[in-house]
């Protein structure tokens, strides 16, 4: 969708770019958001379509020792965080509901018999792809299920090597077709995808990292602009989707007029 802004990152994506055969059914997406049913938004770094389903991949750019377990990342000198790949399940689930709720739209804007939606939208399986050279990975096995690392530095990541996971052979009767990849296309294009890009609230910088949500709400990292020391917790509130422009207003003046406590 638009290069990244990042250059780890970008070589991070290289990285895919040189494993993935230019074959079909292989296509790529990266950096982008997508609306959920919810209206809530949501950061992708990448979204594979292999051979059996797609891949919902999170890029991390993590060196030292990694520990933790299946719900919260431990760092040397950093602050815990919520395990990624918990998060990145989320969003997966979020994307298939989407990607099949566009495909039933379609097929009644076309008048077309409705499909059987399990067999156009295959599964979206989240992965988190750590690619600094030097990382090494102490976690449990089941904390670590979902994790991988460059290929070749299996020994000192600890991790199995990303093509483990986006080269896999699909199982069987689940191969996608051409047709299936084609939909699968079209739906992408009608989720109305947009370039992820830098948010800002004021002199806040909206972080990647999503602290928390529930409905009609998301709350988000921040930093200052001028004085990086300086974090915030920044709120963002959603009017359903549908919602007449007066539940809008409502938020917007809720948010201009409301005062710290």
């Amino acid at each position: 969708m638009t290069p990244s802004q990042f250059d780890h990152e970008a070589e991070g994506l290289q990285i895919v770019r040189q494993l993935l055969p230019d074959l079909s059914p292989y296509r790529a997406w990266s950096n982008f958001e997508f609306r959920d049913n919810h209206g809530r938004w949501h950061e992708v770094d990448l979204l594979v379509l292999g051979r059996g389903r797609l891949h919902l991949v999170e890029l991390k750019y993590y060196s030292g020792i990694l520990r933790g377990d299946e719900h919260r990342w431990l760092r040397d000198g950093k602050r815990a965080e919520p395990s990624p790949l918990k998060l990145a399940r989320r969003k997966a689930q979020y994307l298939a509901t989407r990607l099949t709720d566009e495909l039933l739209a379609a097929a009644r804007t076309t008048g077309e018999p409705v499909p059987d939606t399990r067999a156009i939208v295959p599964f979206v399986q989240e992965s988190v792809f750590l690619h600094h050279p030097r990382l090494h990975v102490d976690m449990p096995d089941v904390a670590a299920k979902g994790l991988f690392g460059v290929d070749g530095l299996e020994d000192t990541s600890g991790l199995p090597g990303i093509s483990e996971r986006l080269l896999e052979q699909p199982r069987e009767g689940r191969a996608i077709g051409t047709n299936q990849e084609q939909i699968l296309c079209s739906l992408m294009e009608r989720l109305g995808l947009v370039p992820r890009r830098e948010r800002t609230a004021g002199s806040w910088v909206i972080e990647e990292a999503l602290v928390a949500q529930g409905d009609g709400w998301q709350d988000w990292r921040a930093y200052h602009q001028v004085d990086q020391t300086q974090h915030a917790r920044i709120r963002f509130r959603i009017p359903p989707p549908g919602a007449p422009e007066s539940a809008a207003r409502e938020l917007r003046r809720l948010a201009t007029h409301s005062s710290p406590r």
